[in-house]
């Protein structure tokens, strides 16, 4: 009964797939055996499609979060390069932006001299 009530939910392209795949399923249902190997055949495919999903996210959020670290750095540096050029003094710009001493005197050995 609940098979045809889900069987009529069904509309599409795919309907005829679906359709035997629910046929399939009542018979199985009728050995337990077969049923039981159904079940952890199917709970072992979602856990792997929820491992690759799991997987997939870790490496967005990764990549999120270089992302992020560089356009940070990429804004720094350009401020401490302005602040450069106005002559504002290292240890300024190191109070502001947070790069250290030795990331400034990098910078500043890459501006032209003036």
């Amino acid at each position: 009964m609940k098979a045809e009530q889900d069987e009529q939910l069904i509309a599409g392209p795919d309907e005829q797939l679906i359709e035997d795949a629910f046929r399939i399923m009542d018979k199985i249902r009728d050995d337990p055996v077969q049923w039981t190997y159904f079940r952890y055949r199917e709970k072992a495919r979602l856990d792997r499609i929820a491992r690759e999903n799991d997987a997939r996210s870790e490496g967005f959020r990764e990549g999120l979060e270089k992302a992020l670290e560089e356009a940070r750095e990429k804004i720094l540096s350009g401020a401490a390069r302005t602040l450069l050029r106005k002559k504002m003094p290292y240890d300024e710009i190191s109070d502001l932006t947070g790069l250290t001493l030795a990331q400034i005197n990098t910078l500043a050995s890459g501006l032209p001299d003036s």
